[in-house]
């Protein structure tokens, strides 16, 4: 029965502690002027959610093709050190099936974003907006 009781006073604790974050960060919000409402882009090369995930995408392409390779030279390796071994063979076999979806998934998304940020771009274009 203490460790129930111990338990609730845990749960207490921590409705408690959020309930006066909340209220402090609501009070800092209420108290904000009207000028106090703009908030700086820190990545002044970015102007919009296109370009962002774009930017996003394009540092996880960055990353990942080296990794890509990697797990290409690995998969030959596995195939290499089989040696007729039916098992090593089937591991080998569905060790390089992943690594060319996941090659797959990795630059289709990276085309995908391209295209719909270049149509977002080309549709806002006509309203003054920049592209990427």
């Amino acid at each position: 029965m203490k460790y129930f009781h111990r338990i609730t006073k845990q749960k207490t604790a921590s409705v408690l502690s959020a309930t006066v974050s909340l209220f402090l960060i609501s009070v800092t919000v209420a108290y904000a002027g009207p000028g106090d409402n703009v908030i700086p882009n820190p990545l002044p090369r970015i102007a919009s959610l296109p370009c962002l995930i774009k930017a996003i995408l394009g540092v996880v392409v960055k990353v990942g093709m080296p990794v890509i390779a990697v797990l290409f030279v690995w998969t030959g390796f596995k195939f290499l050190s089989a040696q007729g071994d039916e098992k090593k063979l089937t591991e080998a076999k569905s060790s390089f099936l992943w690594t060319v979806v996941g090659a797959a998934v990795l630059l289709g998304s990276w085309a995908l974003a391209s295209a719909i940020a270049s149509t977002i771009s080309a549709i806002g274009g006509a309203q003054g907006q920049t592209s990427c």
